[in-house]
């Protein structure tokens, strides 16, 4: 087994025993890098570099709506607002309207902060019953 090969069972493995929260954090990183790219873009005459920019960010979004669990209201509540910041960057691409970008930025950082947010509590909760 070559480096690429072993490299990609890694992460394979580490994708498949990461908990579902810290997924998320890391995917909603990952939408705010995209992001800070996409507004680097937005400084050069390369719509191409746009375009990919903006489908690599939706790859995400369809990867967080994959991830909700659509069977509860709360769930599906979640999975309407990722259907919403991905329907922003629709737009973008559509109709380069790229001034949605400054409230789709904020709208993926609260819910990162709240991720983090129930992430820690749920570590502080772990923590208290895991005491003696």
């Amino acid at each position: 087994m070559n480096y690429k090969e072993a490299h990609a069972k890694y992460q394979q493995t580490q994708r498949a025993t990461l908990p579902e929260v810290e997924a998320v954090i890391l995917l909603l990183r990952q939408v705010e890098r995209g992001i800070e790219q996409l507004e680097l873009a937005l400084g050069t005459d390369n719509m191409r570099l746009r375009d990919d920019t903006i489908r690599d960010i939706q790859t995400l979004m369809f990867e967080l709506m994959g991830r909700t669990n659509r069977k509860i209201e709360k769930g599906e509540r979640l999975f309407l607002t990722y259907m919403y910041i991905n329907q922003s960057f629709i737009t973008m691409r559509i109709s380069e309207a790229y001034e949605l970008l400054p409230e789709t930025k904020e709208h993926v950082e609260t819910l990162r902060n709240s991720w983090e947010e129930a992430l820690q509590i749920q570590r502080m909760r772990m923590f208290r019953t895991n005491q003696i």
